[in-house]
């Protein structure tokens, strides 16, 4: 990002490395195992983790959270729990015409929101304790 618009970062990416390592291992992980600790594990898990803190299945949280992105990112291939019709096609670009039953995509977008404030929660929570 700091490339992108032409911006120095407040510091190296070696020495942000080195912070957070050192905040893993004053948080109770073993050095030898920081770097694992730090190692981005995916949105797929990490949603898989969310759910039972959601009261959810993770399998039910990632399905949520697809439809959502799916949405999101107007993904046609994950709509299918849409009903869509082509109004107009040119190429590869087409208009369509999404409907569903709205008590399921308020439902997803209610358990998505809530995945979003746990994440924020746990973030602010632990900011606090360094």
């Amino acid at each position: 990002m700091h490339q992108l618009v032409g911006a120095t970062p407040p510091r190296t990416p070696e020495v942000r490395k080195k912070e957070l390592t050192d905040l893993a291992v004053a948080a109770g992980t073993e050095p030898r195992d920081a770097k694992k600790a730090l190692t981005f594990v995916g949105f797929q898990k990490a949603i898989q983790d969310a759910g039972p803190h959601l009261g959810i299945e993770g399998n039910q949280a990632e399905a949520i959270w697809s439809m959502c992105s799916a949405l999101a990112h107007g993904d046609a291939h994950n709509l299918s729990f849409l009903d869509h019709q082509v109004v107009v096609a040119q190429g590869n670009v087409s208009l369509t015409k999404l409907t569903g039953n709205i008590s399921v995509l308020l439902r997803a977008a209610e358990l998505s929101v809530r995945m979003l404030r746990h994440g924020f929660a746990l973030y602010e929570k632990a900011r606090a304790a360094t």
